[in-house]
């Protein structure tokens, strides 16, 4: 049973269903990855550590250490907590949508992704670059 939860609630076993979590696409790791730099760039520009900038903002050094690196997707008011500690704009943590695309393709090239460029190929990076 791939799909099931067997819960627990007062000593009583319920079963649920449960849908396989949707893949990440390769735009949503790029977009973050974009980000985190930013914030990255922003942190550094103002000599702030990242103990500084997440005391600043409420969260914990390793928030903001994930964040940089793209792994942990933060709420947009949190978002807006950093770009104010850092004295951005918010979206200037945003990348156009060239900039995006720009950073998709080597990050898929990177995973394998394009192994021949064949009509097959060029529709399923079509696909997820959408």
């Amino acid at each position: 049973m791939p799909n099931v939860i067997f819960a627990f609630v007062k000593g009583e076993a319920h079963v649920r269903n449960r849908k396989p979590a949707a893949p990440i696409h390769p735009k949503t790791k790029s977009l973050y990855r974009h980000i985190g730099r930013a914030v990255r760039d922003a942190r550094e520009a103002l000599e702030l550590t990242q103990e500084e900038l997440a005391s600043q903002v409420g969260v914990a050094r390793t928030s903001i250490t994930n964040l940089e690196k793209g792994k942990q997707h933060f709420p947009l008011h949190h978002l807006l907590s950093v770009a104010e500690a850092l004295h951005v704009d918010l979206l200037s943590f945003i990348p156009s949508s060239s900039e995006l695309e720009s950073t998709v393709i080597p990050l898929l090239v990177r995973r394998n992704v394009l192994v021949q460029g064949g009509p097959r190929t060029n529709r399923v990076v079509a696909e997820l670059l959408r």
